[in-house]
């Protein structure tokens, strides 16, 4: 048999095979008759009609002040990035403190977070201090950039109220510019 009869007489058996596999299909019938006279009806899902839910109330006024109520920021402890930990010059620092308002007055939006000493290190001078419930601890944040100038550097933050009046515990961050 030549090289091209073979050929054919593969593709001739291929097709002999799948015509055999596909008329099997045809021959497969149910194993019990279905009734037709008992059989249900088709299933109609049901439609569902929409509910209103009252959604949840959020209070998002500002909490009132308590007449002649007193300003404390109580420092617990840094967060992150130690007292003379090394930076690269230019280097994004993230500074957390975890305070406390133990003081009596709510800290609302008009309260700021202000450089008092030391270099601002690519902050703002004047930030919004988180705002805290009296009692309450929370978590005040300052984003850094460490200076082009290599030695030690430190940045010292005060509250402020909204009569600009400074209060509380001082929070600062104190890092070593590495030699380039």
């Amino acid at each position: 048999m030549g090289k091209e009869s073979a050929t054919r007489f593969r593709i001739a058996l291929i097709l002999v095979v799948v015509a055999l596999a596909l008329s099997g299909c045809n021959t497969l019938r149910p194993s019990r008759p279905v009734q037709t006279g008992t059989q249900s009806s088709a299933f109609i899902a049901p439609t569902l009609a929409p509910t209103l839910t009252p959604s949840p109330t959020v209070d998002r006024t500002t909490p009132t002040q308590i007449p002649d109520c007193s300003n404390v920021l109580s420092y617990l402890e840094d967060l992150s990035i130690p007292d003379g930990t090394h930076f690269e010059a230019g280097s994004k620092i993230e500074k957390q403190w975890q305070v406390k308002n133990s003081g009596t007055c709510n800290w609302t939006e008009a309260y700021t977070l202000q450089l008092v000493d030391g270099e601002a290190m690519g902050a703002q001078e004047s930030q919004d201090l988180v705002q805290a419930k009296a009692g309450a601890e929370a978590v005040v944040e300052i984003n850094f950039i460490a200076p082009t100038t290599p030695g030690e550097h430190k940045s010292s933050w005060q509250a402020f109220d909204p009569d600009g009046k400074p209060f509380g515990d001082k929070v600062f961050i104190q890092i070593v510019v590495n030699e380039p």
